[in-house]
């Protein structure tokens, strides 16, 4: 199980946590759940369920729990970062309000965030690092003038335009984005929302083979979806 940052978009600079923490706190929609990532569990986040934070805290290991060579004497990891340059990468990220992608492997978590909170102190006579980290779920933000506005709304001259219901379906495909749910593809494709195991029926094999593809035993019945997957949509 690994914890991995990466900035949003080709080619940016990642980072993973060293050490995993005792558990992950989960917060949304004022409930909040814990992730024990001692006891080797596997965790999902529930289908549409949005999270509003997620934190935790750990310890950046110092240079006296490790060899030379980079080899832990205590503790597993490939490649030896300072607790100094764990602290300043996030730091950083922090301090810019930089997009991340958060991926805890094996629990389901995978979100883009920005980090809300960074607390470090040094503690121990091997140059450990103690900190508490927070996340927020990061949504793009679109500035509209009035006349984007006005054409999205379809206002024209003043006057109001009757919103339109979603067309009927004639089938054809959809593209899976960065956030869709089965059930949000039906909202918006087919107008109806409870309509969503149709599209998994008629997607089955395509769903849980890129399930598979991603390490996932299976779907969970379509709970795992992924950006770039090319779903057949029925018709109304």
């Amino acid at each position: 199980m690994d914890i991995i940052l990466k900035e949003l978009g080709s080619g940016g600079s990642s980072f993973t946590f060293p050490s995993l923490p005792e558990k992950i706190d989960v917060s949304r929609n004022a409930k909040y759940q814990s992730y024990d990532l001692i006891n080797g569990k596997t965790y999902k986040l529930p289908q549409g369920k949005e999270c509003n934070e997620i934190s935790w805290s750990g310890t950046f290991f110092g240079e006296g729990r490790y060899r030379k060579d980079g080899k832990s004497l205590f503790f597993p990891q490939k490649d030896f970062m300072k607790p100094k340059e764990c602290e300043k990468t996030l730091a950083q990220w922090m301090k810019k309000g930089k997009p991340l992608k958060l991926v805890v492997t094996g629990t389901g978590i995978n979100l883009n965030v920005t980090i809300s909170k960074l607390e470090t102190s040094r503690e121990g006579g091997y140059g450990d690092m103690s900190y508490s980290i927070a996340f927020v779920q990061y949504h793009s933000l679109k500035i509209y003038t009035m006349k984007e506005l006005n054409r999205k709304s379809g206002k024209k001259g003043g006057k109001k335009k009757t919103e339109s219901r979603p067309a009927k379906s004639k089938g054809g495909t959809y593209t899976v984005r960065q956030g869709d749910t089965l059930w949000g593809i039906a909202h918006k494709q087919l107008g109806n929302s409870q309509r969503w195991p149709e599209i998994y029926k008629l997607n089955k094999k395509t769903i849980e083979d890129t399930a598979k593809k991603y390490g996932y035993a299976d779907s969970d019945n379509g709970h795992w979806i992924f950006p770039g997957e090319k779903l057949s949509l029925p018709a109304s």
